[in-house]
């Protein structure tokens, strides 16, 4: 009998040992996998965040060129860079539905910035008080979108701080 009672006791101990040893290792998966959504996360937030970057310029480059427009300069083919309106939709799609409402904000300021910039169209043949009204009007609504995207990108950073 008392040997059974040793055989028992060392059975136990492997089945406790075993549990405690399993439960510890679910654990550490959930940790990883909850540190490598939040790594993944990060990254694609900051990624959008340079998207939303990259936005501005692309309509700060679209101004350079109607200034050279107006001024009767040659075109430079190739020199503006595109907008990355489809990422900019998918990132904040899939990794931050939150900001939906600031994506709205900048396709709106978008879309009244292409309708301005339609009335620029044969600027370098008006003369002077129109394209400086023109040009008034396409730098104020170049304001809007580059506002817009300052303000989605302080909301990204805001997002970030929350997985680090």
């Amino acid at each position: 009998m008392t040997t059974w009672i040793g055989v028992v006791a060392a059975l136990v101990g492997a089945i406790v040992g075993g549990g405690i040893a399993f439960f510890n290792s679910q654990l550490q998966l959930r940790e990883q996998r909850l540190r490598e959504k939040k790594k993944l996360l990060l990254s694609k937030l900051e990624e959008l965040h340079e998207v939303l970057s990259q936005f501005r310029e692309s309509y700060r480059g679209s101004i350079h060129e109607r200034l050279l427009t107006a001024a009767g300069a040659e075109k430079v083919a190739g020199n503006l860079p595109k907008v990355p309106i489809e990422k900019l939709q998918m990132l904040v799609g899939f990794y931050a539905p939150e900001l939906a409402e600031h994506l709205r904000k900048i396709e709106g300021a978008r879309k009244d910035y292409g309708s301005v910039l339609m009335k620029t169209v044969g600027l370098e043949r008006q003369n002077e008080s129109a394209k400086k009204e023109a040009l008034g009007a396409l730098f104020a609504v170049e304001g809007n979108v580059s506002k817009s995207c300052i303000d989605m990108q302080a909301e990204v950073i805001k997002l970030s701080k929350k997985y680090l």
